[in-house]
């Protein structure tokens, strides 16, 4: 299971929860952070974050994306 995200992760409650439940999965557990440090306008700027994501993907991977504003699933 690999988790790719934006930005990096900063030491605090956050990356201690991470770590908390990584070292409860019965699996690995990839945290790949991608950042893009140049300044660019937002559209962008997403579209190159978007790419930097994608990049990251292994072959054959199946992808679940998830946003802020996505809609809510049950844990079913």
């Amino acid at each position: 299971l690999s988790i790719i995200a934006v930005g990096r992760s900063r030491p605090g409650a956050e990356r201690d929860l991470l770590e908390d439940y990584r070292r409860r999965l019965p699996w690995t557990l990839d945290v790949i952070e991608v950042e893009e440090k140049r300044p660019l306008d937002a559209a962008t700027l997403r579209q190159r974050e978007a790419e930097l994501l994608l990049a990251r993907v292994p072959a054959g991977a199946l992808v679940v994306a998830m946003d802020q504003r996505g809609e809510a699933m049950t844990s079913e």
